[in-house]
């Protein structure tokens, strides 16, 4: 009989009978060692599901409760393959739980089947580093999610208790090992030392026992995905992407020697067919405001490519932004009440049903873009710099565009500056117009506009006053958050 004393932080790998097996002990355990003739048949033609509990009760001591800190897997369990010796460390760990759990029903953890059940090695992996080289790590499970890759249409997932979810992270803390059912999936986070960063590794069991890793899923956008999902609560959007994924899935997996079953297959092929079903009858995607959204793409595109459909005689105006260039544009049009964006081939198309929505809407840009507008125009003299910069308004008819702030150069780097605050005064409307000198009228919405493409338009209400003095006109500003503002008196009659 041979006997092993084994820290928790050691690794042996012990070959027997032609299988590589890991021992985990745990030093803090009473008993010291852990006898392997007691537990394995040293034959060469053995056969692991054949092993009974009565070769686990030949133990120092036979545990009263589970031991999450003394596991034995079969090493070939711990790498993702389709390997001759699967479901041979279940074997062992069901084993293993039926001598530690009372009661003649066995279940660990909401399993039951330990026969079809997977123990994958999560504590570690392999990190490329910035110098492109691949570094290999031990990790820390700091937490499990469950997932339900599956649409309910097609398999109805059950979703695992708190108590059995509790059971499994303590199990993978304790023992680096994730303990995985038939037909369940598992994100499982952990940190290395060294690395500000939560990694994120997803695994499926099927029903045969056999896992698979999947790619595409990280740790800060996990817990948008852990959600039951079902075809008839999808977008159009949704649905679009949707169909690309099990597309995508069907085209990689469906091949030989790819470590699902045909039960899987079928799912992905009913799920494509359910989504082909339901694409014509997706409700529009829609906005935090509530306005609808359409995407589509265009090949080979450029912003010539949407030209006819932000005529500016159908009352479309360019929102200018810093990134504005062939592959890229902006167009809002407020009679519509609609937003286009054109960004390298994909078009986005916003419709409002109100003029509350299209606000919402482009608050939502000004926001996007307005701190990182840059000059439209620079002229370096002799004694100073002139900066210009863009204005937005939807006034119409004589309009003066008026500044309140300077462009200030930020102390970053140079000729970078803030964007100057811009108002619009409608010249020719009747309150404007009318003002004699002397006067101080509070100017309304139809008379005064502030920069549109400048977030503080729409950060809290704002009051704008108009008074006029020998013949000119200032406008002062009352902002949201206490701050006033006035710009250079101007000549009524000239309008910029």
């Amino acid at each position: 009989m041979l006997a092993f004393n084994i820290s928790l932080r050691e690794f042996t790998s012990v070959r027997i009978g032609g299988f590589p097996f890991f021992i985990l002990k745990d030093f803090m355990e009473l008993t010291p060692t852990f006898p392997i003739g007691s537990v394995l048949d040293c034959g060469m033609a053995m056969d692991a599901n054949s092993l009974r509990t009565s070769r686990l009760r030949q133990r120092e001591m036979v545990p009263t409760e589970i031991n999450y800190d003394t596991v034995m897997v079969a090493m070939d369990e711990s790498v993702l393959k389709n390997s001759p010796y699967c479901g041979y460390g279940a074997a062992y760990i069901d084993a293993f739980l039926e001598d530690c759990l009372p009661g003649y029903e066995k279940s660990f953890a909401g399993v039951s089947d330990f026969e079809h059940c997977a123990l994958v090695y999560a504590k570690a992996g392999a990190i490329k580093t910035s110098g492109q080289t691949i570094k290999s790590h031990d990790g820390k499970i700091v937490r499990l999610h469950q997932l339900h890759l599956y649409y309910d249409e097609v398999h109805t997932s059950k979703p695992l208790s708190e108590e059995n979810m509790r059971a499994r992270l303590r199990f993978a803390q304790n023992t680096g090992f994730v303990f995985v059912g038939p037909d369940e999936c598992f994100a499982v986070l952990y940190t290395c030392e060294g690395f500000d960063y939560t990694f994120c590794d997803v695994y499926e069991n099927n029903s045969d026992g056999v896992v698979r890793n999947l790619a595409g899923y990280f740790a800060d956008s996990i817990e948008s995905r852990l959600g039951i999902m079902r075809i008839n609560e999808l977008d159009a959007t949704a649905t679009d992407r949707a169909l690309a994924k099990v597309g995508g899935d069907l085209y990689w997996w469906a091949r030989p020697g790819m470590p699902v079953n045909h039960e899987q297959i079928r799912r992905l092929t009913e799920a494509y067919r359910l989504l082909e079903e339901h694409k014509p009858n997706a409700p529009l995607e829609r906005q935090a405001s509530g306005a609808t959204i359409k995407r589509w793409f265009i090949s080979d595109g450029s912003t010539a490519s949407v030209h006819d459909l932000v005529k500016r005689a159908d009352g479309w105006v360019q929102y200018d932004t810093s990134q504005d260039a062939w592959y890229f544009g902006v167009w809002v049009n407020p009679k519509l009440l609609e937003c286009l964006t054109y960004a390298e081939q994909d078009v986005t198309h916003v419709q409002c049903e109100n003029a509350d929505q299209f606000e919402q809407e482009m608050a939502a840009l000004a926001r996007f873009y307005g701190n990182s507008r840059s000059p439209c125009m620079m002229a370096i003299g002799s004694d100073e710099t002139v900066v210009c910069f863009d204005a937005l308004t939807f006034l119409d008819g004589r309009i003066q565009t008026l500044q309140f702030t300077k462009p200030d150069p930020r102390p970053e780097g140079q000729r970078q500056y803030n964007v100057p605050l811009f108002g619009s005064l409608k010249l020719d409307h009747p309150m404007v117009a009318e003002i004699q000198n002397g006067d101080c009228i509070e100017l309304n919405a139809e008379a005064f506009e502030l920069d549109l493409l400048n977030p503080v338009a729409f950060e809290g209400p704002h009051r704008a006053t108009l008074s006029k003095m020998e013949d000119k006109l200032q406008v002062a500003l009352y902002m949201a958050d206490g701050c006033e503002y006035a710009s250079e008196a101007s000549s009524q009659s000239n309008p910029s």
